[in-house]
């Protein structure tokens, strides 16, 4: 009797154990771009950096930051300090999970800013761009962060726009 009763727990930790590791593997994978596209719209210079939901379920509840880490020679060594760059928007609701055939690409977004990047960023020795977006999996509720650091504008910032659905290329204009 008391066996039986042991096999059932038993039975349920390692059931509960495989459904827990299964579900904490449903996570959102979001791409970044690797270049920043800078082009005019409306008479206006602004950049965008994309980002596409890699995962066939959609991805909720997406926040993305953008700042300018500098470094800095201090007594007894470097310290950084990150000045956030407003986007003209940095929270969505959801983008869609992603298939080819889809259209339009809800699965794809662009997060926009109207500050002078060339600016900002400064000197390329001692700065940065950082891009952090967090994400969440519909299915199991589960976030994840994701980064992307941009080294050197030249590198970084080309002339042109984003091609559509899932590229992550720019085309250059």
């Amino acid at each position: 009797m008391v066996e039986n009763i042991l096999i059932g727990v038993l039975g349920s930790i390692v059931a509960s154990a495989f459904f827990y590791f299964w579900l904490f593997s449903k996570k959102p994978e979001i791409a970044i771009s690797e270049r920043i596209a800078k082009d005019m719209m409306e008479g206006q210079t602004y950049y965008s950096i994309k980002v596409v939901n890699r995962t066939p379920r959609a991805a909720l509840d997406i926040r993305a930051m953008l700042c300018v880490t500098k470094t800095r020679q201090a007594p007894g060594g470097l310290t950084t300090t990150n000045t956030p760059i407003t986007l003209e928007v940095s929270e969505l609701f959801s983008l869609g999970p992603c298939t080819s055939e889809q259209e339009p690409a809800c699965y794809a977004a662009q997060f926009l800013t109207k500050v002078d990047l060339d600016k900002e960023w400064g000197d390329d020795d001692h700065a940065v761009l950082n891009i952090f977006v967090y994400a969440k999996d519909e299915f199991s509720g589960f976030g994840k962060v994701f980064d992307h650091t941009f080294r050197g504008r030249a590198n970084s910032i080309v002339r042109g726009r984003f091609k559509v659905k899932n590229s992550l290329d720019i085309a250059v204009h």
